[in-house]
């Protein structure tokens, strides 16, 4: 009895601490690698996309982006890296797609398969947006013997966390800034 509590302790600590949405982010794990957000921002669907689309306006909406280089940009694709705190480089792959207000990338490094995109729908009020945000996140190779399914889903959780409540953050305070009536 005594081993098995061990083991569930030692399972556990390999998770990390669990991360609590704050109120008005909801968080699910549907399934195998799939973490899914939303949040209500405080702008239209076609304005919020307009912003991300346009890259360089990555690090005013996310607090971890200090710098943004486009690689190439063709129509909805692009390639981008983002460059963050200790110069920490995600380069990754863009294919936005605007009939639906979508931001999709995926991670084009590194030991896991990420994919992550943002999609961006009428609120529940005019002048609202729901944003719908989705984490497919899987480890292969080596790196999967020392990094569990729950540490994957817990980074998951926390990425969307700060992702969506950086975006509900920008849109909050853009919102306070429009004149009345527009």
């Amino acid at each position: 009895m005594r081993a098995r509590w061990l083991g569930f302790v030692v399972i556990a600590a390999c998770a990390g601490p669990t991360v609590v949405p704050p109120e008005g982010i909801e968080i699910t794990s549907p399934g195998d690698h799939v973490t899914n957000g939303r949040v209500v921002l405080a702008v239209e669907p076609a304005d919020a996309y307009a912003l991300l689309r346009d890259y360089a306006n990555w690090p005013a909406v996310f607090p971890d982006v200090l710098r943004v280089s486009v690689t190439s940009q063709h129509g909805e694709d692009a390639l981008v890296t983002l460059i963050g705190p200790d110069d920490h480089h995600d380069n990754l792959h863009f294919h936005n797609r605007p009939e639906s207000h979508t931001i999709w990338f995926e991670d084009t490094g590194g030991v896991a398969e990420v994919e992550l995109e943002i999609t961006l729908d009428p609120g529940p009020k005019p002048g609202t947006t729901l944003a719908r945000g989705r984490i497919h996140a899987d480890v292969h190779g080596p790196a999967s013997l020392v990094v569990s399914d729950a540490k994957i889903r817990n980074m998951s959780t926390a990425k969307l966390v700060s992702d969506l409540g950086a975006m509900r953050s920008y849109f909050a305070k853009t919102a306070q800034l429009r004149p009345a009536g527009s």
